[in-house]
């Protein structure tokens, strides 16, 4: 079981399309990182932040 989140809802509708296509099956909650999983245990925690243009990172 994977457990995912993300704070844009049509980021996690395109995340459950791939999950499908994928067979994996994932508990989606969407929210900022952790936020919604306040509570929960994991063993492993694995994230992809966003890009930042580098005119954007002062």
């Amino acid at each position: 079981m994977v457990s995912i989140s993300d704070i844009s809802a049509a980021a996690m509708t395109v995340a459950r399309k791939n999950a499908v296509a994928l067979g994996v099956e994932v508990t989606e909650r969407v929210g900022n990182l952790l936020t919604p999983f306040t509570g929960d245990h994991f063993d492993a925690v694995v994230m992809n932040p966003p890009y930042i243009a580098r005119e954007r990172r002062r």
